[in-house]
């Protein structure tokens, strides 16, 4: 009986959402040359210690995670259930415009809170914004595409001890 019930109901099993679109995803995650390329990047380049702020969460699983790096916000499904994901998401999002709008006070002090060294962005105001009203503080050290990385330029004291 249950092969009688397993046969009838096959149909419709195979075609749920989980078989065929995200196997379709999958396939042609591989084609992403930019995400590839920054992962490897992010993987060569950085430490395990490091922190990312990234203008989307697709780069924070598919890029800096799978680098075994850190990040600010990944989607709620992924996140550290002890770790304040609604507080995170609106400062990620305070960041984001903090980028946009080149207000380096406010965006380096929620830089530090989280100790993030690099920004991960494709957003074309970001970009603009890192390349000319903050280019002071941040230095591109990877494009592919319009994928960009930027870093932190680390700023320097005479009494290192």
């Amino acid at each position: 009986i249950a092969v009688l019930v397993f046969l009838v109901n096959f149909n419709s099993f195979a075609k749920r959402n989980d078989f065929i679109n995200f196997r379709k995803y999958a396939l042609n995650h591989h084609k992403k040359k930019d995400t590839i390329n920054a992962y490897k990047w992010v993987r060569d380049n950085t430490k395990t210690r490091d922190v990312f702020y990234t203008s989307s969460v697709f780069h924070g699983i598919y890029i800096v995670s799978a680098a075994g790096r850190k990040v600010l916000l990944v989607e709620r499904n992924f996140s550290n259930p002890y770790v304040d994901w609604e507080k995170r998401n609106k400062d990620s999002m305070r960041l984001g415009n903090y980028i946009e709008k080149g207000q380096s006070g406010q965006l380096h002090k929620l830089m530090k809170k989280y100790s993030i060294n690099y920004i991960i962005t494709e957003n074309a105001k970001q970009v603009a914004s890192l390349n000319f009203k903050l280019r002071g503080s941040f230095k591109k050290e990877f494009n592919s595409g319009k994928l960009y990385i930027y870093a932190l330029k680390m700023q320097t004291t005479n009494n290192i001890k």
